[in-house]
């Protein structure tokens, strides 16, 4: 019959199956200069297909910072088996990260920002499971307020999306 897929056969470019992790936790982290993962945003999948793509897709739902001049990096990681593997170009030089927010001392109220990370496709060769999180690293030191404001007055949820593609 034409039209009808198996569950072996997937055209180029078919989402293959799609993972979710979303939180309204809230966090306030104090670590400095190191990357730590973000409570609440892992995905476990594990390959339907050995040679798909993930396309992973990430929302910081607000964060805030205690201090006027900030700096604030996030990137994607994954863990397979007992390896830790950087995602995106430049994510592991230095204090480069995916995406990033910085407040200044030219009078920056601490308001609340969103962040949205841009997408990347990872290609993990494998049917084994897959750990995917979002990590922050906390440059400058000093609280940095997760999915809330600084007085916990708002809350916003953040997630990370992890799509299968086949290839």
């Amino acid at each position: 019959m034409v039209g009808i897929l198996t569950d072996n056969l997937y055209p180029s470019g078919s989402v293959v199956q799609v993972k979710q992790a979303f939180t309204q936790t809230t966090a306030v982290y104090t670590n400095t200069n190191t990357w730590t993962n973000l409570g609440g945003l892992q995905v476990d999948i594990t390959p339907k297909l050995p040679n798909s793509q993930m396309l992973l897709s990430g929302q910081i739902g607000c964060a805030d910072h205690e201090q006027n001049t900030y700096l604030v990096t996030f990137r994607y990681v994954s863990y397979r088996g007992n390896n830790t593997t950087v995602i995106g170009q430049g994510a592991n030089t230095g204090r480069v990260g995916s995406t990033a927010i910085r407040g200044t001392a030219s009078g920056d109220a601490n308001g609340i920002v969103s962040i949205v990370l841009p997408q990347y496709l990872d290609s993990p060769g494998e049917s084994n499971q897959i750990s995917y999180f979002v990590q922050y690293n906390n440059y400058n030191g000093g609280n940095f307020y997760y999915n809330r404001d600084k007085g916990n007055n708002e809350v916003f949820p953040s997630s990370l999306t992890v799509m299968e593609i086949a290839q």
